[in-house]
């Protein structure tokens, strides 16, 4: 088994092992999200939704 290689749901495993791959990608993820919750969901969703 490799652990060089970060897959989508190993990241608190990467954590774990101090991988900065890891950390890149999860602080990647957690961006993303914000950027979603704050600009796009605002921008595409009706006001009355919100």
């Amino acid at each position: 088994m490799r652990f060089d290689v970060l897959r989508p749901g190993h990241a608190i495993m990467g954590l774990s092992l101090r991988r900065p791959a890891s950390l890149v990608a999860v602080l990647g993820f957690f961006a993303g999200g914000l950027v979603v919750t704050w600009l796009v969901l605002p921008w595409i969703l009706p006001r009355g939704l919100l």
